[in-house]
């Protein structure tokens, strides 16, 4: 999930004030609502989830960015506030869910 030589993360891009955060899940999610693997980083998605041992707890997110004490994930389904919450407390960090489509990795 690292990006590779000629893609920069948008996360490195955004961490080095080269663009906004809206502008970098623009550049992660793509207006058919697909996200660009290849602009992830392993980073985001180890700390996100090294705090959930037991990832079936969780429904199926991907970590986009963290940015300003923030999780942005990617999730093609609804999530509950109760969930919401869970993963905010065990992250100590606000959660913000993106939807993206079904079949939603390119």
């Amino acid at each position: 999930m690292s990006a590779s030589t000629s893609a920069v993360s948008a996360w490195q891009l955004l961490r080095n004030y080269e663009i906004t955060c809206q502008q970098a899940l623009e550049k992660l999610i793509d207006k058919r609502s697909i996200v660009n693997l290849q602009l992830l980083v392993q980073e985001v998605a180890y700390r996100f989830f090294r705090e959930f041992p037991d990832q079936n707890d969780l429904p199926s997110v991907i970590p986009l960015l963290l940015w300003r004490n923030c999780y942005y994930l990617a999730c093609p389904v609804e999530i509950s506030t109760d969930v919401l919450k869970k993963m905010s407390d065990r992250t100590f960090s606000d959660i913000k869910i993106i939807s993206i489509a079904q079949k939603g990795v390119a």
